[in-house]
């Protein structure tokens, strides 16, 4: 078995190394020391980081992989099957409520809503026409377009949906849906 040196050996060696190598060679030395301290002081914390992001990472992957599942799954056959009528009129502010709760259900954030009213058939029916913005996960927002499509009377017109980032989680989007109701007389 290999026996190490004696302290007082490398002490005495490292005394001599300004003699063997030069003012350089101290200064190499040096340059080495302080990119090893470099290395373990600040490359190593964020390589920890990143580690741990990626597990993060993949734990958000393997949620967002379960939502998706969720989502794809066909609709519950016991489920009650709405079908496209028409309402009455006074049904509107009740149709708003159900858009507002549903939003809330599916944790999106609106600020405002513009409408407009307009009469058809006669003055029969009255549609109303809803534009508002919302943000969310796109899941979420998939669901409530979902959810609010199976509204009788509701018909989606237009969606855009707009991302700052292609990082970000939260999508926005600005949605251009009808309301058609019957005025009774």
């Amino acid at each position: 078995m290999k026996k190490l040196p004696d302290t007082g050996i490398l002490l005495w060696q490292a005394a001599k190394l300004p003699a063997l190598t030069g003012l350089y060679g101290v200064v190499g030395i040096v340059m080495v020391v302080m990119a090893l301290w470099s290395f373990f002081d600040r490359q190593r914390p964020v390589e920890r980081d990143l580690d741990s992001r990626e597990v993060e990472l993949a734990k958000k992957e393997l949620d967002l992989e379960q939502r998706a599942r969720e989502l794809a799954e066909p609709p519950d056959p016991d489920a009650p099957v709405l079908h496209n009528t028409v309402r009455a009129e006074e049904s509107y502010t009740t149709f708003l409520r159900e858009g507002v709760r549903l939003a809330a259900d599916n944790h999106l954030k609106g600020t405002q809503i513009e409408y407009r009213t307009l009469s058809e058939a006669g003055g029969r029916l009255v549609r109303y026409g809803l534009q508002f913005p919302v943000n969310g996960t796109y899941p979420d927002l998939r669901n409530f377009v979902i959810q609010i499509s199976r509204i009788p009377g509701v018909r989606i017109e237009r969606m855009e949906f707009t991302r700052t980032q292609i990082g970000d989680a939260e999508v926005s989007a600005q949605i251009q849906l009808t309301y058609l109701t019957e005025v009774k007389k």
